[in-house]
């Protein structure tokens, strides 16, 4: 009688750990699945700001390259109202 309650005994206290057990399996595998969501939303935030920054490295290049030439084009313009000075100066 003593060892068939021990044996009972046992065996309800190890489905009552393994319940626990995956019970806490369970928990974990859903916080791993939120961190793994939250992990490929920032790796998609990160894409996008990458392409943003890409972006904006294009439009600052495009800016330079035109101020430079409107500074090129005023310096041209400086040059040719200076020679015919220089040229009546001369004369």
């Amino acid at each position: 009688m003593y060892v068939t309650f021990v044996i009972g005994f046992i065996l309800f206290w190890s489905l009552f750990l393994f319940r626990q057990i995956k019970l806490e399996m369970d928990q974990c595998k859903n916080e791993l699945i939120g961190m793994e969501k939250e992990v490929v939303q920032l790796k998609r935030d990160g894409e996008n700001k990458a392409m943003q920054i890409n972006q904006l490295d294009i439009t600052l290049e495009e800016a330079r390259s035109e101020l430079s030439k409107k500074a090129n084009e005023g310096n041209l313009t400086v040059l040719f109202l200076r020679v015919p000075l220089i040229s009546l100066c001369m004369y």
